[in-house]
């Protein structure tokens, strides 16, 4: 009854609230209006919080890209090919010859995402997906571009999907790293529950761990895209963020609109699909190196 009738004697006040000498009256009468007065200051304070004003975007241009669909952001970069990772660059992807690789290598197609969790299953999606190939350039020549499609909210995922589509052309390879046990399946999953075609259903495939593994597992205490990576191409990324963070980073611009962490994990895509390239060369090398033993 105490608090029906303090409720009771706040309607009556209502508005005169936002009048700062009547407010400090009534709670200069009144001690436990006084007491409710200052946790309500409080949590206005809790309320403002630093990233409260980011928009999404204010996450794009953070990113350094564009908003091409309500709720989906677009991360194009562009690298030349003699950009390097460690003892490989991105010129010998133009090399890529054999037979777990197309003739044309504009064919590839690198793909790699980040999800909202590692275990699976169809709660889980991708809210970022990172493709990679080679496109011609200005010059006449080639640039590897990657092209990262990332949503800032779960009703953007149709859309992301949209644009995963528009992307992929039916004769490419596909190349990814543990694709077949997690990206892909992932994938079908969400384009089946959204009920979209899923456009990398028929594609070649080339998942990168299993022949990688059959080489190195017994060189290395584990076959990691990062292990590999740092071993085989003597290429280490400088304060990179670990993939099993990326959930929580986009729990927390869902949650706070903080972009920190979120940017740090398109910057850990971006480096999971250029490394394929590097290890595309080198399994090309001990492919050649293997066939002319045996010859």
């Amino acid at each position: 009854m105490e608090s029906l009738a303090l409720k009771d004697r706040l309607q009556r006040l209502g508005g005169r609230f936002s009048n700062p000498s009547i407010t400090s009256a009534a709670a200069n009468a009144d001690p436990k209006l006084a007491e409710l007065l200052a946790r309500i200051a409080r949590l206005k304070g809790r309320a403002r919080l630093p990233h409260a004003g980011v928009t999404e975007a204010t996450l794009a241009a953070r990113l350094g890209g564009e908003i091409v669909a309500p709720g989906l952001i677009l991360v194009e970069r562009n690298y030349p090919l003699w950009h390097k990772l460690g003892r490989v660059s991105l010129v010998t992807l133009l090399h890529a010859r054999g037979e777990m690789f197309p003739e044309d290598p504009r064919r590839c197609l690198f793909l790699d995402t980040e999800t909202t969790g590692l275990a699976g299953g169809s709660g889980t999606l991708a809210f970022m997906i990172g493709i990679g190939r080679l496109q011609p350039s200005g010059s006449g020549g080639s640039v590897f571009t990657v092209r990262q499609y990332l949503i800032c909210g779960f009703g953007a995922e149709g859309a992301m999907l949209d644009a995963l589509a528009q992307e992929v052309n039916g004769d490419d390879c596909l190349v990814t790293f543990n694709g077949k046990s997690y990206d892909l399946p992932l994938l079908a999953t969400r384009h089946r529950l959204l009920g979209r075609a899923n456009p990398l259903t028929g594609l070649a495939h080339l998942d990168l761990l299993h022949p990688l593994r059959r080489i190195y597992g017994k060189q290395f205490a584990d076959c990691r895209l990062k292990t590999l990576e740092e071993q085989v191409l003597g290429h280490r990324r400088d304060k990179d963020l670990p993939g099993s963070e990326a959930p929580k980073a986009w729990l927390d611009w869902l949650k706070r609109r903080e972009m920190t962490m979120l940017a740090e994990v398109a910057r850990h895509n971006r480096g999971d699909v250029l490394a394929m390239v590097g290890l595309c060369h080198c399994l090309r090398s001990r492919e050649a190196a293997e066939q002319k033993a045996a010859a």
